[in-house]
């Protein structure tokens, strides 16, 4: 968690000056997202909401940005087809609810599948995408798609444009985004957020190189807690090493030992 957490306030890996800053990458993909809009005719966005002080909860490396949501890519929200025509199921394509879903960020196989005809009446997602899980106790679950699949109206998808999925996943992963997540949900025993106030939640937005080097430095720290993870029962020595290996990847990637001893404590 600690590692998703710096990740997304640009305490993972040092900021290049000389890489495209992030503003520019935001205007290339609502250009983008505009062209996509305009081709499969979907709903345009009529107003966006400004981003101010008062919404932005850290500070970020000056080459960042803050946005909504719904400004860096198409999203979309689950349905169902319809169980009485037993015609739309039982095909080849995994229809995937809440439960399909790990903690952990894994899409299992699905006991449903669907027909050609039952996947015209759900909404299908694509290599590269998003789902999150909008509603019940396991709200906020997210995990990247690998192959096509259909999902139920309990998840929301987002397709991203020029942002790493691997990136934004770890946003969706960081104790900001999950805070705000329930903020702005509904229901107390059962809490759910619609898709126009998921669509509004915001992203910090690092510049498209420097989201590879964060991914390649979280794969690289999240590989060393997995082994500190198997070691730590059986062997003392290796445990503490392990720690201290940790540790020292993670101080070395901040540039300031006080923001990294302060992201420590949190």
């Amino acid at each position: 968690q600690l590692i998703f957490n710096l990740a997304v306030r640009g305490m993972l890996v040092p900021q290049d000056p000389k890489e495209e800053a992030a503003v520019e990458l935001l205007k290339r993909i609502s250009k983008e997202k505009e062209r996509v809009g305009k081709k499969n005719k979907n709903r345009k966005n009529n107003h966006l909401h400004p981003i101010t002080q008062k919404n932005e909860s850290s500070t970020l490396p000056s080459n960042w940005e803050w946005c909504r949501l719904e400004q860096i890519g198409i999203s979309s929200t689950g349905k169902t087809p319809k169980t009485s025509i037993k015609s739309n199921f039982g095909g080849k394509t995994q229809f995937i609810g809440p439960g399909e879903i790990t903690q952990t960020g894994e899409i299992l196989e699905s006991q449903k599948t669907l027909t050609n005809e039952g996947l015209h009446q759900s909404t299908e997602a694509f290599p590269g995408s998003i789902l999150m899980v909008c509603i019940g106790g396991s709200i906020g679950k997210s995990a990247i798609v690998h192959k096509p699949i259909a999902f139920n109206q309990q998840i929301n998808c987002l397709q991203p444009i020029d942002i790493k999925s691997e990136y934004l996943n770890a946003v969706f992963s960081s104790d900001r985004f999950k805070i705000e997540l329930m903020e702005n949900a509904t229901g107390s025993a059962t809490p759910i957020i619609n898709r126009s106030k998921w669509e509004k939640l915001l992203v910090p937005i690092p510049p498209l190189a420097e989201q590879g080097r964060i991914i390649s430095k979280m794969n690289q720290l999240i590989s060393l807690c997995d082994q500190l993870e198997q070691e730590q029962q059986s062997n003392i020595e290796t445990h503490n090493t392990l720690v201290t290996s940790l540790l020292n990847a993670l101080s070395s990637s901040t540039e300031n030992a006080n923001q990294f001893a302060e992201s420590w404590q949190l």
